[in-house]
């Protein structure tokens, strides 16, 4: 499948989506969702929901990221595969600001009540002279006549009732279309006769805007006459732990200019001097408050809690060493620059519940290596939904007075004082 998105799955004879978004083939729709609601998210209703939030989640990160998105995200018409999706919602946008295609001829006539044209009337007319003064009686003005129901206006309200039909409501767009949109695009002509009409059109416009809707009408068409069964649309990412990321710091108002504090590894040669200085790595969240700073590590992981037979309780799905010792280090480098406050080191992950509070407590994780033994990290899981409700404006929460306010709560469980 298209840029790697469908792998095999572990499990003989099972195949795994490594994407989050929509995929479109011809009029069929697949939402595929992030691996936290595999468990809950079973009934469509559910399923429509939460498809309708990570969509505009996408849109929220895409409109925060626009000059960083990289190959692994599909949120843009200019990916180079077809995003109908992004195509449907620049529409249906447009359309909701600046209304139906108006298309005007403009004509010559007598004596009308448009602009004269002086050209023409000093050509075509006599005039009356006064005192060695011409004067013209009559006139050659401009007219503009406004033409519906041409083939460009009918286009349009083809492509907007078609994406709105089809995008609409899973975009999260608020269009009224009326029933005489609804036009059928086979009755205006074939697909190659419909695209010559566009492009002697685009020859002959010259606003921006009119030039970008008469491309995006022209691409889908364009897309449709070629669509086969093999030819899919993307809207979505490869990258959705860069979303979850997203998401996370703006609950914890991530401060990115403390990353200047740490300092970068610097290599040096046979006689101690300096080569080069390596890139450094860069905690995903900072933020400092009056006496703490937070150190948070935002996890797109699946971690599956559960119990033994003996009531103990197990954990699967949690990050290796490496993701541990970097956020360790880390906060070594912040006890150098914050002797004064409380560091609260965490990884923050989705609750797989389907309903959760806004944040959890579930544990901590440690090094048991003489320099790093007081040195913990928080396990804190958040609800997916509420995050991204979140992220999106629609709901409010503290999240920073939240994971703060339960702190000594949290030391008491963890018997060893947090640095």
């Amino acid at each position: 499948m298209a840029k790697g998105i469908l792998q095999e799955a572990k499990e003989k004879g099972k195949l795994k989506f490594k994407y989050v978004g929509l995929i479109t083939a011809k009029n069929i729709i697949i939402s595929v969702l992030p691996k936290y609601a595999q468990n809950w998210a079973t009934e469509e209703e559910i399923q429509l929901e939460h498809t309708k939030l990570i969509i505009a989640s996408l849109q929220q990160y895409a409109k925060n990221y626009l000059l960083q998105l990289e190959g692994e995200e599909f949120l843009h018409e200019d990916h180079d595969l077809y995003n109908e999706a992004a195509t449907a919602s620049w529409l249906l946008d447009d359309f909701i600001t600046h209304g139906l295609w108006d298309e005007q001829r403009e004509t010559l006539v007598y004596n009308g009540d448009g602009e004269i044209n002086w050209e023409r009337t000093i050509e075509l007319t006599d005039p009356i002279f006064h005192k060695g003064q011409p004067y013209y009686v009559d006139t050659i003005t401009h007219y503009k006549e406004r033409l519906e129901d041409s083939i460009i206006q009918q286009l349009h309200q083809w492509a907007v009732s078609y994406c709105a039909d089809k995008y609409a409501d899973l975009l999260g767009i608020g269009v009224m279309v009326e029933e005489k949109y609804h036009v059928e695009k086979e009755r205006l002509g074939e697909d190659d006769y419909l695209l010559n009409i566009i492009d002697r059109e685009l020859h002959s416009v010259f606003q921006d805007r009119s030039i970008q809707l008469l491309k995006r009408i022209k691409l889908l068409i364009s897309h449709q006459s070629e669509q086969s069964e093999d030819l899919l649309s993307l809207f979505g990412t490869k990258k959705f732990d860069s979303i979850w990321e997203s998401a996370c710091k703006a609950a914890f108002k991530d401060q990115h200019i403390l990353q200047d504090k740490i300092e970068k590894p610097v290599w040096h040669d046979t006689h101690g001097n300096d080569i080069k200085e390596a890139r450094k790595h860069q905690p995903d969240i900072l933020h400092e408050g009056n006496d703490f700073l937070l150190v948070l590590d935002a996890k797109y992981y699946a971690l599956k809690r559960g119990s033994t037979s003996e009531g103990k309780e197990t954990l699967t799905g949690q990050p290796g060493i490496a993701d541990v010792t970097k956020q360790i280090v880390y906060q070594k480098y912040f006890e150098q620059e914050y002797n004064d406050k409380k560091i609260l080191n965490c990884f923050l992950f989705p609750n797989l519940a389907s309903e959760a509070e806004e944040m959890e407590y579930i544990g901590w994780v440690d090094l048991p290596i003489l320099i790093f033994k007081e040195d913990k990290i928080l396990n804190i899981t958040l609800c997916p939904k509420k995050l991204f409700k979140f992220y999106l404006g629609t709901s409010s929460h503290d999240y920073i007075s939240g994971i703060v306010s339960s702190y000594e709560e949290l030391c008491k469980k963890v018997q060893v004082p947090l640095k």
